[in-house]
């Protein structure tokens, strides 16, 4: 028979035994199944566009309550060397973009820090679901690269009270139909000083996107801008579709066209058209607001771009818009992609373009943002709008915008103009592809 000494022992090992299982099915109890555990998502988005404040609103209460988005407004004038430090630093810097505004315009000069995703049911979705100029400008086969926050494009601006005053009922919805209002818009002195212009065409450092309005007429005109990764097609091609659209824009700087009615001693076109000296101009949606801050009292309308034909089977004006994209050196790429496809969502795109008042990137939103008093023009004209793939967004510009400079001052004839042209842009393909 066990001495009490050993029952009791007996008792309190079962006792410890007992004591250990409940304690280990209690934690067992105690734990979400794995799969209920919600990943946090955290992520870092730097941007030159909009306010903090405002990028907040945008998104609150509709991204799912595991995400930490943290949006940080960088200067725009010093925004590009802002990235590019950051990409020298490295990941480890403190605040490091994990997303990055870039416009539309940018992609190829920002490529070799994207990080694109490929996966099919998300470009299909994309494709589904936005405008085609977006699609064209962030995706590469089934591989996409960022997302379009919205599509802005050029339409024209045009003083009312300068129409009504000169007897034009309706702004112009062809350049021919442009040509005619300009003769009657401008006016000059027995010197031929223009006192009142009738459009800010033809020039090239006074004109705001003097190169964006000669892309778009480019475009109407058919000619073939790209030949992948950037390239201008043929000499041959170029001069034989791009000499008609060209001459058409610098007639409105040629005193000896009926249409003249700029040249290099006019101020900044957005200036003279706030100032009432301008009867039409043409600009992006985020300048209606600059405009009616430099002159409140300002009568003016908006309408589409000017096309060939009213009744163009093919319409074109040129896009120029902002999207986010993922840095491919972020530390958190998966969380940065979570994060960039609930960007993608039709309701974070809505309360976006609502909180910012821009044109949606959206196909099926569109009919219902075109009623839109101050943007509905912008809104229609994202399903027609255009852009090309340009191997520098800023250089390229700048080429243009020489070119247009050395035809005016007479310094060459616009051929080998065209040519020079080619040439430059086709060398910074090559000298990049090396370098990429």
């Amino acid at each position: 028979m066990a001495s009490a000494e050993t029952q009791k022992r007996v008792l309190m090992a079962v006792g410890a035994i007992v004591l250990i299982a409940i304690v280990i099915i209690a934690i067992l109890f105690s734990r979400s199944p794995e799969k209920n555990v919600v990943k946090a998502v955290n992520v870092t988005i730097w941007g030159p566009l909009d306010e903090e404040g405002g990028f907040n609103r945008a998104i609150q209460d509709l991204f799912p309550p595991n995400y930490s988005i943290r949006y940080i407004k960088k200067d725009p004038t010093t925004y590009d060397e802002d990235l590019l430090r950051a990409f020298a630093m490295g990941p480890n810097q403190p605040n490091a973009p994990d997303i990055f505004y870039i416009k539309n315009s940018a992609l190829s000069r920002y490529l070799p820090y994207l990080q694109p995703t490929n996966d099919p049911a998300l470009y299909t979705a994309f494709k589904n679901k936005f405008v085609d100029v977006a699609i064209a400008d962030f995706t590469d086969g089934t591989a996409i690269y960022g997302a379009p926050l919205f599509v802005d494009s050029l339409a024209l601006f045009w003083n009312k009270e300068l129409f009504n005053s000169t007897g034009i009922e309706l702004p112009p919805k062809t350049w021919a139909a442009v040509q005619e209002d300009v003769e009657k818009l401008t006016k000059k002195d027995e010197a031929l000083n223009i006192q009142r212009s009738g459009i800010s065409l033809g020039g090239a450092k006074n004109i705001n996107h003097a190169t964006d309005i000669l892309y778009a007429l480019m475009m109407q005109n058919n000619v073939p801008m790209n030949k992948g990764q950037g390239k201008l097609r043929s000499t041959a091609q170029i001069i034989l579709n791009a000499t008609e659209p060209i001459n058409f824009f610098f007639d409105f700087s040629d005193p000896k066209k009926a249409v003249y009615t700029w040249n290099k001693q006019m101020n900044y076109s957005t200036d003279l058209f706030a100032e009432g000296k301008l009867a039409m101009t043409l600009g992006y949606s985020y300048e209606l607001q600059k405009i009616r801050s430099k002159n409140p009292y300002l009568n003016f309308e908006v309408s589409e771009f000017p096309q060939l034909k009213e009744d163009a089977d093919k319409k074109v004006t040129y896009a120029d818009y902002w999207g986010l994209v993922v840095w491919n050196r972020s530390l958190h790429k998966d969380d940065a992609w979570a994060a960039l496809t609930q960007f993608m969502r039709e309701d974070v795109q809505r309360k976006y373009t609502t909180v910012f008042r821009r044109p949606t990137a959206l196909r099926h939103y569109i009919p219902e943002q075109k009623n839109d008093p101050e943007i509905g023009v912008f809104a229609g004209q994202s399903l027609y709008a255009k852009s090309w793939y340009i191997a520098d967004d800023v250089v390229v510009n700048e080429y243009f915008n020489e070119m247009i400079e050395a035809v005016l001052n007479k310094e060459t004839q616009l051929q080998p103009a065209l040519q020079r042209l080619e040439d430059k842009i086709n060398l910074l393909v090559k000298q990049r592809a090396q370098v990429e």
